[in-house]
């Protein structure tokens, strides 16, 4: 899901150039997207690089692969360097994430002192698949709850991640 929603914000950002909206070149170098250029640049040069050079069709597959997910992470780039563009956006994000990461953990949470998933209902929606009684697992007689994450210890560093988040809006009121 991650990959596709960079990629819409990719389709959605370049739709939001060509409509004008962001016409007006910026007038001071912005190291964050020349450093992100050369990256995307080296990643197309080895790219060509290696199928020009011919490779077995086991190793094609990962590479366009990797080329699909440097697109995804420049749809998210650029979407946050031109979408961020106050004090007051930047905050309003900072917020919504701290409280999504704390549904996260009160997901976790009830996981984990109930030791039920509570993710069922989201397997009978069409096209998606998965086993919503993993979410759920046990390491002796401790049980470990994975929120909406594949594993565990993906759901913890998740919420490890947004900790400072949310402890930086909670603190301070509007920095």
């Amino acid at each position: 899901p991650s990959l596709i929603w960079g990629l819409l914000l990719l389709a959605w950002w370049i739709l939001w150039r060509l409509h004008g909206n962001g016409a007006e070149p910026n007038k001071r170098s912005d190291p964050v997207r020349v450093a992100f250029l050369c990256l995307v640049v080296v990643v197309l040069t080895s790219f060509a690089s290696a199928l020009l050079r011919g490779q077995p069709m086991d190793q094609i597959s990962p590479a366009i692969s990797a080329v699909v997910r440097i697109a995804s992470w420049c749809g998210v780039l650029l979407v946050a360097l031109d979408g961020l563009d106050t004090r007051e956006h930047v905050i309003r994000l900072v917020r919504r994430l701290a409280l999504i990461g704390g549904g996260l953990a009160l997901l976790g949470l009830a996981q984990f002192a109930t030791g039920q998933s509570f993710l069922a209902w989201v397997s009978a929606l069409p096209g998606i698949q998965f086993d919503a009684d993993d979410t759920v697992s046990a390491r002796g007689t401790f049980s470990r709850s994975a929120g909406t994450a594949i594993h565990p210890l993906e759901h913890v560093t998740v919420l490890i991640g947004v900790l400072p988040l949310a402890i930086v809006s909670a603190v301070t009121r509007g920095f």
